[in-house]
């Protein structure tokens, strides 16, 4: 009830005070780039759909593209499923057998066929107009070379740029982090690349089998071919100020090494890491609970942006953090029946052969590994957790604070001065084997960190969450997936 009130409250508050002719929407899910702002290339119900941001779905699309002759076709192959099955199931009754098939048929086209008047005239209609408007923004962004994408929060946000200056940033970006990546070859030559990778692979395994540090099962299950690869191009989401790659593992040549490691580790990592990382939003502000007796009118609240988290380890100081972690928790003990080190090269393997594709290029990784995948963000995690243990909780001046991790970011208290945590805040910076570290630092009584606004008011902890910023449902780490 309090929600509706403060909806209400909110949307009576704003046509009180603005002009209600020029608003476009309740909620404005799109930022539109300031160079192309000046040009109006949609009218108002473009905009208004567009406002509705990427997590907005058409009504009645399906319905929409299937005629009754596409719904025959669409449902040929349910019909033969249905037919092997019901030969299993009923071979001597064929009355029953045709009762099944004729009310499968008749209950497929009740959902799809627009014949049977299932769905309400207005909503067809609505449907009719958004299908026009959608295609002709596609219309739009295409003469005007435009590029309309999601932002790199994940978040319910389009955003519009013009594609010349969009494909510059991506190649800056490269630039920028042309020590990370290393270019193999042209895309003419991705078979004879992806050979090589599979070969040298499946030899590594071979080996390991032959040695019996992984059994003939999991030889079979992690021996790759031809046909199991397809490399992806690298996907680029953006902010106003920079763009992000997204790499997509899907039947890459370390696919099946990623899968089968992330099964083998995420319940050993996960429960390394249960006391000092969430991923969540609402499990950051239950933990928050904890920190209570560390709070007085004075303490400072940090928080700290891990700007290279991906990239912030080079190959082998990953395989060796992660190494040590597994022995100590483990007590050098084997992870279902797999040796350490047999894990140890396993993960060299991934972290050496990922590939990806950038401007009909092959590249491949000199330094950290892909981001926002679900087992590297995985490995940044455990990575991460030695640097915080090393440099954050066994250091003397942090006995009584309070910390936690979140994501690629570190929240925690402060009780001394501010001149003792600027101090701090530079030791953080000296790093291991030559690792380097890109720190984002903001200090205060009141800070946000990732959708979560924190206060210090006299001594108690508010907090208040921003709802608008909610993950899509489609993006890695959505809590419900």
């Amino acid at each position: 009830m309090k929600l509706k009130l403060d909806f209400h409250t909110n949307y009576n508050l704003r046509s009180l005070f603005f002009d209600d002719r020029n608003r476009i929407g309740f909620i404005n899910n799109l930022e539109i780039d300031k160079n192309i702002m000046k040009n109006k290339y949609f009218s108002r119900k473009k905009l208004q759909l567009l406002h509705r941001g990427p997590s907005y779905v058409a009504p009645c699309q399906l319905q929409l593209k299937l005629s009754d002759q596409l719904l025959e076709k669409q449902y040929q192959p349910l019909q033969q499923h249905l037919l092997v099955d019901l030969v299993n199931r009923c071979p001597n009754d064929r009355k029953l057998f045709n009762t099944i098939e004729q009310k499968t048929k008749e209950e497929f086209y009740k959902i799809f066929s627009l014949s049977n008047q299932s769905i309400s005239p207005s909503m067809l209609e609505r449907s009719y107009n958004e299908q026009e408007l959608i295609g002709t923004i596609q219309q739009c962004l295409h003469e005007h070379n435009l590029i309309l994408r999601r932002t790199t929060h994940h978040t319910n946000q389009f955003y519009l740029i013009d594609q010349a200056r969009f494909y510059e940033r991506c190649q800056n970006h490269m630039k920028q982090h042309q020590d990370d990546y290393e270019l193999l070859s042209s895309i003419s030559n991705m078979e004879t690349i992806v050979n090589q990778y599979i070969h040298k692979i499946n030899m590594t395994l071979n080996f390991f089998e032959h040695q019996h540090y992984i059994t003939k099962d999991i030889y079979q299950q992690l021996f790759l071919q031809c046909n199991d690869i397809q490399l992806k191009n690298v996907y680029f989401l953006f902010d106003r100020s920079y763009v992000k790659p997204i790499f997509s593992m899907e039947s890459n040549v370390t696919s099946k090494l990623s899968t089968y490691l992330d099964n083998l580790l995420r319940p050993t990592i996960e429960d390394i890491l249960k006391d000092s990382f969430v991923d969540q939003d609402l499990d950051f502000i239950q933990r928050l609970q904890q920190c209570s007796s560390k709070i007085k009118p004075t303490t400072l609240l940090v928080r700290i942006k891990i700007q290279n988290f991906f990239s912030l380890f080079q190959h082998q100081s990953v395989v060796d953090r992660i190494g040590y972690l597994l022995a100590k928790h483990r007590q050098n003990q084997p992870i279902n029946h797999i040796l350490i080190v047999t894990i140890e090269r396993l993960l060299e393997l991934y972290l050496k052969y990922t590939l990806f594709i950038f401007e009909d290029y092959i590249y491949t990784f000199n330094h950290g590994m892909p981001n926002e995948t679900r087992f590297s963000t995985l490995l940044s995690n455990l990575c991460l957790y030695y640097w915080k243990t090393k440099k954050i909780q066994d250091n003397q001046q942090f006995q009584n604070e309070f910390l936690l991790q979140y994501n690629d970011e570190l929240f925690f208290t402060w009780n001394q001065s501010k001149d003792n945590l600027d101090r701090f805040l530079d030791t953080l910076k000296e790093f291991f084997y030559g690792d380097y570290i890109d720190l984002k630092t903001e200090y205060g009584q009141q800070i946000n960190i990732q959708n979560i606004h924190l206060e210090n008011r006299h001594g108690q902890l508010y907090s208040t969450m921003n709802t608008s910023s909610l993950l899509l449902p489609y993006v890695t780490g959505y809590p419900k997936v």
